[in-house]
């Protein structure tokens, strides 16, 4: 008589064993290979991974990551700020719709460059050996700081107002391009203390006088004419953001200029009156 082992008889009748269905420990959802195609998380376990010359758990794999990250992040950075300084509007129209590849976040961007602006005038200070009037710098710090948040509230909130329904956006796509805008003018306010710093390393090193010159003269250009080189961009930004006429940008870009002034002298009165920025 035929008798069945006792896994088979455990087994219901018709019924095959299936070996349990991997999943991806990052995200959960089930494993058709060694990557997650959901997540794309290397799901194969660690230690065959270790044993893989320069792979991702090792040293060497570590040390290629934090390169790929460090080159991606400054090719970011550098193609969002050609973006932000020869084309806004496209820049800003690619945020808003998703296309967001290869870019870096408004919020990122004028932070890292107002940030940068502190660090270039604590260098400029900490390197000062002739004599130069350094409380410039500190102005144009606060200067910038409360013209970048002005224009992007007036861009955010004031400006869209105006609009005709058709070309309204929502405030968080508002704020996007105010944000862009902002990283244009702090781009621009950073060539102050950029050229404080060249000014006092001429102060220590006479033989850098001929380079310092040259860079000089080419940088504080753009610082002068500061003003006019903002509204023609703000111009632009605004006629190819929201597809306006030559005419309602011209309106559009005076009134976000003034009133964003406005707002900015209120603000760096204030300021003054409370002796929190160099006089």
């Amino acid at each position: 008589m035929e008798t069945t082992s006792g896994a088979a008889a455990a087994r219901p009748f018709g019924r095959r064993a299936t070996a349990p269905m991997a999943r991806c420990p990052d995200c959960g959802d089930a494993l058709h290979g060694a990557v997650c195609a959901r997540c794309e998380n290397d799901a194969r376990p660690a230690a065959p991974r270790r044993r893989e010359a320069g792979g991702e758990d090792s040293i060497l794999g570590l040390v290629r990551e934090a390169a790929r990250s460090v080159a991606d992040l400054g090719g970011s950075v550098w193609r969002t700020l050609w973006r932000v300084v020869v084309s806004p509007g496209r820049l800003s129209r690619d945020w808003w719709e998703g296309r967001r590849e290869g870019l870096v976040s408004p919020v990122r961007l004028v932070s890292g460059l107002l940030l940068l602006l502190s660090g270039f005038g604590a260098l400029a200070y900490r390197v000062n050996a002739s004599g130069l009037d350094f409380d410039i710098v500190g102005q144009t710090q606060w200067r910038t700081y409360l013209i970048v948040g002005a224009v992007a509230v007036v861009m955010g909130f004031v400006t869209p107002a105006t609009l005709p329904a058709t070309l309204r956006r929502s405030h968080y796509e508002n704020l996007v391009a105010g944000l862009y805008e902002g990283a244009f003018i702090a781009l621009i306010q950073m060539l102050v203390p950029f050229v404080m710093l060249i000014g006092a390393l001429i102060g220590r090193e006479t033989s850098l006088i001929p380079v310092a010159t040259v860079v000089l003269s080419i940088a504080i250009l753009p610082v002068t004419f500061a003003p006019l080189l903002t509204l023609l961009h703000l111009y632009a930004h605004l006629r190819s953001a929201y597809g306006m006429s030559r005419v309602g940008a011209v309106g559009r870009t005076l009134l976000t200029g003034l009133v964003s002034l406005l707002l900015f002298l209120g603000l760096w009165f204030q300021l003054l009156a409370n002796g929190l920025v160099p006089g």
